[in-house]
């Protein structure tokens, strides 16, 4: 799959008057049954602990979205300073996509400390999915140049 341009999180952002502090485009595959995860990048928050921004390609629709949990991918935050970051993987995204995407938020879990240099976020499908290779388990994040590690 060909990762689609960032629309529905710019749509977003642009109405939240926001932007995002860290960019990146990392498709984590299909993390949720008939839909890719895209991991769009991380805005530090102002009113709000830090959020992961993302969109599900194709976009999920409104019954999708209300179906159990079998949408619901987890997420686990850690740093190389140790910080306890909590995991109870709060977020929302809107079923009113325009259909090739909908955006989503996934709160990291706390504060990052300035001293950290490097997030690492791991990812883990719906609960009996078992997703089709490939699919990325985590991405680390390099704090200080502001981009995905290497």
């Amino acid at each position: 799959m060909s990762i689609p341009p960032r629309a529905a999180t710019d749509a977003y952002l642009a109405k939240m008057h926001a932007q995002l502090d860290i960019v990146f485009d990392v498709d984590l595959g299909e993390l949720v049954r008939g839909h890719h995860v895209v991991a769009r990048g991380i805005t530090f928050g102002r009113a709000t602990e830090p959020e992961l921004h993302y969109e599900f390609v194709p976009g999920m629709d409104l019954g999708e979205g209300q179906r159990a949990f079998d949408w619901y991918w987890m997420m686990y935050a850690s740093d190389d300073v140790g910080t306890g970051y909590a995991d109870f993987n709060g977020g929302a995204f809107d079923p009113e996509g325009d259909g090739a995407a909908s955006h989503g938020t996934r709160d990291i879990g706390g504060e990052i400390p300035p001293e950290a240099s490097r997030l690492t976020l791991r990812f883990e499908p719906p609960e009996d999915w078992v997703p089709p290779e490939p699919w990325r388990r985590e991405i680390v994040i390099d704090l200080r140049d502001r981009r995905l590690a290497r």
